[in-house]
């Protein structure tokens, strides 16, 4: 989501949605959000369903990004050399 943000802000609306093609939803909601709590239009009970309902796509989203789209490459290939994976090839040893 930064970097699909960061593209964003320059402009480069492809890369934006390549990124993380929610951020055309996320930024909008946050910032419209922000505004309705601010002048007393919203509260966090009335908000709190449609904070759900975000969350529930972004995770969605992600899912179906990561099986699609990058199934052998970043960022789902993984690093046998980050503390993660000699945390796991520890592990294995052991058993």
């Amino acid at each position: 989501m930064t970097r699909a943000s960061l593209s964003l802000m320059h402009l480069n609306f492809g890369e934006a949605f390549y990124y993380h093609p929610m951020v055309f939803v996320v930024i909008p909601a946050l910032i419209a959000g922000a505004v309705l709590l601010l002048i007393g239009k919203a509260t966090k009970k009335r908000c709190m369903p449609w904070i759900i309902a975000l969350a529930a796509s972004l995770f969605i989203v992600y899912i179906v990004r990561m099986i699609l789209f990058f199934p052998n490459t970043e960022p789902m290939a993984f690093n046998e050399g980050s503390l993660a994976g000699l945390i796991l090839h520890l592990i294995r040893r052991l058993r």
